[in-house]
Parts: C-alpha cells; sequence; structure tokens
C-alpha cells in the first residue's frame, strides 16, 4: 500500500510540474508565460502594450498598475523605479534622504506636499503669496512685503533697504 501511494505521490508530483514554464532563472506558476524574462499573465502583458516604462496600466487585480519592462505590475515604494503614483524612488524606504519612505514626496520645499521641518508648501517658490519661498509662513516682520497679508511694507524689509550712511547722517 505505500508504494501504491508513493507511485500516485511522484505521478501527481510530475503533472505539477510539467505545467511549469522555465523563464530565464525562475519557473512561472500556472496561468503565467514567459515575457521578456519575466513571468506575467496574458493580461499583464498586453496591459503595456504602447506605453512607456512607469506610465499607469490597469490588469486584474492589481490596484495601482504600472509598466515595468513591458508588464503591467502593481507600483511599489522604494524599488528605484519612478512611476506615475509616485513623486520619487531612490530604491529604498528610508524617509530621511532625497525621497520620502512612501515615494509620495522628493522632500524638497515648493513641490506641493507639506513636508517635515515645513510650516507650509505652496507648490512654488514664491515670497509674498502666505507661504514663503522657504517654506515658512508669511508673518510680519520676516523683511517680505506680503500682498497676501495686506501689507504694503514690512519693518525689516524696510530697513533692509536703507543705507547706514544716510542714518549717520541724519543724526
Amino acid at each position: 500500500m505505500r508504494s501504491f501511494v508513493l507511485v500516485v505521490a511522484l505521478g501527481l508530483a510530475s503533472c505539477v510540474e510539467s505545467q511549469l514554464l522555465p523563464c530565464d532563472d525562475s519557473t512561472c506558476a500556472i496561468g503565467h508565460a514567459c515575457y521578456h524574462g519575466e513571468c506575467a499573465t496574458a493580461q499583464e502583458a498586453s496591459a503595456c502594450d504602447g506605453l512607456a516604462d512607469g506610465e499607469k496600466c490597469s490588469a486584474s487585480l492589481l490596484t495601482r498598475g504600472v509598466c515595468l519592462h513591458q508588464i503591467c505590475r502593481e507600483s511599489v515604494c522604494g524599488n528605484g523605479h519612478k512611476d506615475a503614483y509616485e513623486a520619487c524612488d531612490d530604491g529604498n524606504l528610508v524617509g530621511d534622504d532625497a525621497c520620502a519612505e512612501n515615494c509620495a514626496s522628493d522632500l524638497s520645499c515648493g513641490n506641493g506636499i507639506l513636508d517635515p521641518g515645513e510650516k507650509c508648501d505652496d507648490n512654488n517658490h514664491d515670497n509674498g503669496d502666505g507661504c514663503q519661498a522657504n517654506c515658512a509662513v508669511s508673518k510680519c516682520g520676516d523683511a517680505i512685503v506680503d500682498e497676501f497679508l495686506g501689507e504694503i511694507c514690512d519693518a525689516m524689509a524696510a530697513l533692509q533697504t536703507v543705507d547706514p550712511m544716510k542714518l549717520v547722517a541724519m543724526a
């Protein structure tokens, strides 16, 4: 009886193995084929026809599909490939470098995303619009005339433009 079970088990294993498809250094599962050296479904492969790497694509079971090597894959932060769902991707999930740990921000002032250390970020590098070019909130005394605040002058701005020699002559 044991030999019969062993023979049946080996027979079943060979049936499953024969349905697997070799693909470069890996083996594709049932329902997948080898496309450009990677395992994928026919739908994942055809979803990127005519699209460039990094563009959005749609394939079943993918919530945020993106083309990578001409195959529609799930967008993954930290893989080193910036795609349509990411502001950056530096190949890691560390948040204190050139890219946030969720790939949603390149951590620069003026990108429209409130990053650590910023008081505001209005997606530009303009002073006088409520959020300064250094991502500080506009306020009286910051040496910038802020029309957004209704300022017509700023005490610090006035002092910075006065010639100190004229003040000495007036004394």
